[in-house]
């Protein structure tokens, strides 16, 4: 809920840092100085869901991977369109901290 959200960004010691992905996210997206995406490509999607030291089901199917896809490039489009920073996912988490380190310092 957008009202939750706002009061409880109020309350927190900046800077905050949320990871994850919620249904209304870009409903909420402008209440963040800024947001980013963690972009990756078809294929490095499809080979992780297809790990089998994954715990999480979903995936497993090809159904389940397609699915994933349609919601993927669903996702891909609102960032773009909502003007979210990309950002590669397939770079070192080190890396990534980095580059929002590095914003914080802009």
């Amino acid at each position: 809920n957008r009202v939750g959200l706002r009061h409880w960004l109020g309350e927190q010691p900046k800077p905050i840092f949320l990871c994850g992905l919620a249904e209304n996210i870009f409903d909420c997206v402008d209440l963040f100085d800024l947001a980013y995406y963690l972009s990756l490509e078809d294929a490095v999607v499809v080979e992780r869901l297809k790990l089998s030291t994954r715990v999480n089901p979903l995936g497993k199917t090809i159904h389940q991977r397609q699915l994933a896809l349609e919601m993927k490039h669903l996702l891909d489009a609102q960032s773009h369109t909502y003007g979210l920073i990309q950002l590669d996912g397939e770079q070192p988490p080190q890396s990534l901290m980095e580059s929002l380190l590095n914003d914080l310092e802009r």
